[in-house]
C-alpha cells in the first residue's frame, strides 16, 4: 500500500520534475549535439516536449491512481466504521430532517427496518412534547462537532429510550447534513432517577421523624444527617453543621471520649445500643436510646449509622407495665377469682391457675370453644349472645351470672366481669376479666328468698339490708306500721328516715357497730312513722356473713312495743307520784305537825290572857294553813294515781 500523497505534494513533485527536465534536458541536448542546426534542434525540442508530456503524464497517472485508491480505501473504511459501529448512527438532512443513511445498530436499537427508518424524519422518533425543542436546537446548531446532550427518543413500539447525542455537521450526497451518534443511556438514566427518588424518599423518611439520625465515615466525620440532628448539634456547636464536619459536640471531655469509644467499637463490627437517663429542668426525668450500627460495603466497614430517640414514654410505659404485672401477680395471689384473657382475633382464652383450683380442673384448653362448652345448656345461648352483643354495641364492660361446669361434672353459679379492649380503629381485640364462684351466695339468696316468703306473711315488721346497710326488702307489716312502702325506702338506710329527735343516738351507734362486726343484737329503738308519729320497736338484728366473715346482708325483725313502753312510762309516772305522796307524808307534813305540837307545848293554858298566847295562836293558824295545803296536794296526787291506773286498763289500738 503506497503512502498517501496529497494534491499539494503531487503538484510539488510535478514542479520539481519540470524544472529538472528543463534544466537537464537542454544541457543534455548541447552535450549530444555540439553544433546542431536550427531544423534539427527544433525537431529534437519537439521530441523532448512530447517525451516530457508522456513521461509526466504517466507519472501523474501513477500518482493520481494511488491517491484515488487511497481515497476509496478511506471512504470504504469510514463507511465500514459507520455501518458496523455498535453505537446507533445516522445521517439526516438539516433542512428536511429526513434520514439519509442509518447503520445496523440504529435499526436494531429502534426496531425499524432500513426502508422504514429511511422513510422517517428525526421528528418521528421524538415524543410530541419534545418536537419544538428539537426544531429550536436545530436552528441554533453550528457546523462541526458538537455534543447535543441527553434526549428522549421513541422506539418503533413507542417506548421511550434516553440517549446521549453527539453530532457532526457535514455534506453528504449534496445535502447539508449531520452525522449523529447516540449512546443508549436508558438504564443509567432510570438508575440515576431511581437513585434520586430513593434519596428523596430517604430524605423524606429521615426528616419525617423527631428522632436524630446521622452517619459518620471511618474517619468519624459526618456523611449524612437529618434536620432534627442538624438543629440540635448546630445549637450545641453554635454554628450550622455540614457534611464532612467532625463528630457531634458533646457536653464534656469524658462524654467525648465515650462517644469516640462507641464509634470505634461500631467500626470494628459491633452493634451497640446505649440507654441514658438524665434530668431536664423543663421535662423532668428523660430517657434516650442511641444505636450505633456498622455500615458494610461488601465485607468492609466504611462507617457507622446512628439513631437517637426519646424513649421516655416507652420507658415510663414499661415501668407502669411492670408495676401492672406485679399488681396482677399480687391480685392472683390475693384472690380466688379465675382470671382470663380472651384474644378475640385468635379466639383463644388464657386462664390463671385459680380456674384449676376453684373448679377442680387439671388443665384448661385455651380454645374459646372449650369455655363455651362448659356453660350450662340453659345459660349458654344467653351468655354468648350477651358477650357478642356487648362487643357489637361497642361497650367497654360486660358482666353476667351463669352456671359453669366443674371438674366433677356438676354446675356452680359464677359471676363473670370483663373489660373489653379496643384497637386504634375502635375494634374489640381482647377481653380481660374474672370469674368468681358465687354458688354459696346463690344458695344464701335462695334461703333468703324462702325466708322472705315467710317474712312477708308474718305480722312482725321485717327489714333486709344489703352489704352496705341499705334496704333491699321490707314486708307488708313494716309498711303498715311505718307508713313507708318498699319503693319509697329501697336503697336507703333505716336511720335516714325512721329515726327522729328523741331517738337515742347511742342505741343507733351500737346497732351499726354490731352489724359491722357481724354480731347479733337486740335493741329498743324509737322510730317515727311517715306521719311523724313516734313508736317503739324491739329490733332483733341478725347479720348474714360469708366464708370470709364479711357481712352480705342483715335481717332485722321488729316487734311493736309501743304499748309496753307506754305502760312502763305510766307505771313510772305512778311510782313517781307515790314517791311524792310518801315524801309529803313522811317529810313535808311531818314538819308542820311537829311544829304544831311544839307550839301547843308552849301555850299557857293556865293563863289564857297571857300575851304570848296570841302570837302562838297566829303561828298555829299559819301551820294549820300549811297542813291544809299539803292535804290538798296529797289529794291531787292521789287523783293522778287513780287516773293513771284507770288509763292503763282502757284498751288501745295499734
Amino acid at each position: 500500500m503506497i503512502d498517501v500523497i496529497s494534491p499539494a505534494r503531487i503538484v510539488l513533485v510535478y514542479v520539481i520534475l519540470s524544472l529538472l527536465w528543463i534544466y537537464f534536458s537542454d544541457t543534455m541536448l548541447l552535450y549530444v549535439f555540439e553544433d546542431p542546426t536550427a531544423a534539427a534542434l527544433t525537431q529534437v525540442q519537439h521530441f523532448k516536449g512530447a517525451g516530457y508530456i508522456l513521461l509526466t503524464g504517466v507519472l501523474l497517472l501513477w500518482l493520481l491512481k494511488g491517491y484515488w485508491h487511497r481515497i476509496k480505501e478511506t471512504d470504504t473504511a469510514y463507511s465500514r466504521i459507520f455501518e458496523t459501529s455498535p453505537q446507533p448512527m445516522w445521517i439526516f438532512d438539516k433542512k428536511t430532517y429526513a434520514f439519509l443513511e442509518v447503520n445496523d445498530a440504529a435499526l436494531y436499537a429502534y426496531g425499524y427496518s432500513r426502508d422504514e427508518f429511511l422513510n422517517l424524519t428525526i421528528l418521528d422518533i421524538r415524543p410530541t412534547e419534545d418536537i419544538q425543542k428539537i426544531m429550536t436546537s436545530q436552528v441554533t446548531t453550528k457546523e462541526g462537532y458538537q455534543k447535543a446532550g441527553m434526549w428522549r427518543h421513541l422506539r418503533k413500539d413507542r417506548s421511550i429510550m434516553y440517549v446521549n447525542v453527539q453530532a457532526y455537521g457535514t455534506n453528504f450526497q449534496g445535502h447539508e447534513a449531520e452525522v449523529v451518534c447516540v449512546w443508549d443511556m436508558t438504564e443509567k438514566y432510570l438508575a440515576d432517577e431511581a437513585l434520586k427518588e430513593q434519596k428523596r424518599v430517604l430524605s423524606t423518611i429521615i426528616n419525617s421523624t423527631e428522632d436524630l439520625i446521622w452517619s459518620v465515615n471511618k474517619h468519624k466525620r459526618f456523611v449524612a444527617f437529618n434536620k432534627p440532628f442538624a438543629t440540635i448539634i448546630g445549637q450545641m456547636a453554635g454554628r450550622p453543621i455540614e457534611v464532612g464536619d467532625d463528630q457531634p459536640v458533646v457536653e464534656s471531655e469524658a462524654q467525648f471520649q465515650k462517644w469516640q469509644q462507641l464509634y470505634d467499637r461500631a467500626l470494628e463490627g459491633e452493634k451497640i445500643v446505649l440507654e441514658e437517663e438524665r434530668f431536664m429542668p423543663d421535662l423532668g426525668q428523660v430517657f434516650t436510646e442511641t444505636t450505633f450500627n456498622p455500615i458494610f460495603e461488601g465485607t468492609d466497614i466504611v462507617g457507622v449509622a446512628c439513631f437517637a430517640r426519646d424513649v421516655t414514654t416507652t420507658r415510663q410505659q414499661a415501668i407502669q407495665l411492670k408495676k401492672a404485672v406485679e399488681r396482677y401477680d399480687l391480685v392472683n395471689l390475693a384472690t380466688n377469682d379465675a382470671i382470663w384473657d380472651w384474644d378475640l382475633a385468635e379466639d383463644k382464652i388464657t386462664w390463671n391457675d385459680n380456674v384449676l383450683l376453684t373448679f377442680g380442673y387439671q388443665y384448661m384448653i385455651d380454645d374459646a370453644s372449650h369455655w363455651k362448652e362448659h356453660l350450662h345448656p340453659d345459660d349458654a345461648e344467653r351468655v354468648i349472645e350477651s358477650v357478642f352483643g356487648a362487643i357489637y354495641e361497642g361497650k367497654t364492660n360486660w358482666s353476667a351470672e351463669f352456671r359453669f361446669k366443674t371438674g366433677n361434672n356438676t354446675y356452680r353459679y359464677v359471676i363473670a366481669r370483663s373489660y373489653i379492649m379496643k384497637n386504634d380503629k375502635g375494634q374489640a381485640v381482647r377481653m380481660i376479666g374474672s370469674m368468681r364462684d358465687i354458688q354459696d351466695r346463690k344458695s344464701s339468696e335462695e334461703e333468703i328468698r324462702k325466708l322472705s316468703l315467710v317474712a312477708s306473711l308474718t305480722s312482725n315488721p321485717v327489714i333486709i339490708l344489703d352489704h352496705e346497710g341499705r334496704i333491699e326488702w321490707v314486708n307488708k307489716a313494716f309498711e303498715l306500721l311505718s307508713g313507708y312502702t318498699l319503693e319509697e325506702v329501697n336503697g336507703q338506710t333505716p336511720q335516714s328516715f325512721l329515726h327522729g329527735p328523741d331517738t337515742n343516738p347511742d342505741t343507733v351507734e351500737e346497732i351499726l357497730r354490731c352489724i359491722q362486726q357481724g354480731r347479733n343484737c337486740k335493741a329498743e329503738v324509737l322510730n317515727y312513722s311517715q306521719w311523724g308519729e313516734p313508736y317503739w320497736v324491739m329490733a332483733d338484728i341478725t347479720p348474714v356473713v360469708d366464708d370470709e366473715g364479711k357481712v352480705e346482708k342483715t335481717i332485722t325483725i321488729q316487734t311493736n312495743i309501743s304499748e309496753q313502753k307506754k305502760f312502763e312510762q305510766q307505771l313510772e309516772t305512778t311510782n313517781r307520784h307515790l314517791m311524792e305522796v310518801a315524801y309529803i307524808s313522811s317529810h313535808r307534813l311531818r314538819r308542820p305537825v311537829a311544829s304544831l305540837l311544839g307550839v301547843m307545848a308552849l301555850f299557857d293554858k293556865q293563863n289564857m290572857n297571857n300575851p304570848e298566847n296570841g302570837q302562838l295562836v297566829s303561828y298555829i293558824e299559819k301551820l294549820t294553813q300549811e297542813m291544809d295545803a299539803m292535804l290538798h296536794e296529797l289529794a291531787d296526787k292521789c287523783n293522778q294515781i287513780y287516773l293513771n291506773s284507770h288509763q292503763q286498763e282502757e284498751p288501745t289500738e295499734n
